[in-house]
């Protein structure tokens, strides 16, 4: 009989063993998943953070660039400058430009775009010739590529930096265009105080 009790218990014993072990493989395999699945949310949280902190940057030199072009452009073209249409229309064709980018286009494609939507823009909210617009346009875009050039150029001359890594670094990049940014809508402030805009100009 004592035997038997002691065979019961040890076979309870080994039993117990048994799933225990079995136990801890299936924690062990479940702490591991969440480890794992963890991992995968921490680098998708990353990569959704650097994806906003790429849209933020590209919109906060994007959208007073944009504007100060559309504005530089309306100012050659004798029309009254009106802040409140230029930088709406500044925000929007910088999210589209922003899109456009995103897709596998040629490069530069996006500046071609940029051309077209504002002569299409100023056509349609202004009284100015078609043919006005496209010159105003494009002497406001080589204006624009002009600064963009000589401030890089003097960025790169004055502090030794090799441009690619310049160029991979968005923030920097992004901080160099500020000032190009800015000066176009001072440049349209001055044009538009010493070239008087026409009355009636706009037709909204």
């Amino acid at each position: 009989m004592l035997c038997f009790t002691s065979e019961i218990i040890f076979n309870a014993f080994k039993n117990m063993s048994i799933m225990v072990e079995i136990l801890r493989n299936i924690f062990a395999g479940y702490f591991d998943f969440l480890i794992k699945l963890r991992y995968k949310e921490h680098k998708l949280e990353l990569g959704m953070l650097n994806i906003m902190e790429k849209v933020l940057l590209f919109l906060l030199q994007g959208i007073p660039e944009l504007s100060g072009e559309l504005a530089l452009s309306l100012a050659l073209a004798g029309v009254s400058l009106r802040w409140g249409i230029i930088v709406a229309a500044g925000a929007a064709l910088a999210v589209l430009l922003y899109i456009i980018r995103l897709l596998p286009f040629t490069f530069g494609i996006h500046s071609v775009v940029a051309i077209l939507i504002m002569v299409l823009l100023i056509k349609i909210a202004t009284r100015v010739r078609a043919t006005t617009c496209f010159i105003v346009v494009f002497a406001a875009f080589a204006t624009l590529a002009a600064l963009e050039f000589l401030f890089s150029e003097l960025f790169f001359s004055v502090f030794k930096l090799d441009p690619q890594s310049v160029i991979s670094n968005n923030f920097l990049w992004k901080l160099i265009g500020m000032p190009q940014a800015i000066l176009m809508i001072i440049f349209a402030l001055l044009v538009s105080k010493y070239k008087k805009p026409r009355e009636g100009m706009w037709k909204i």
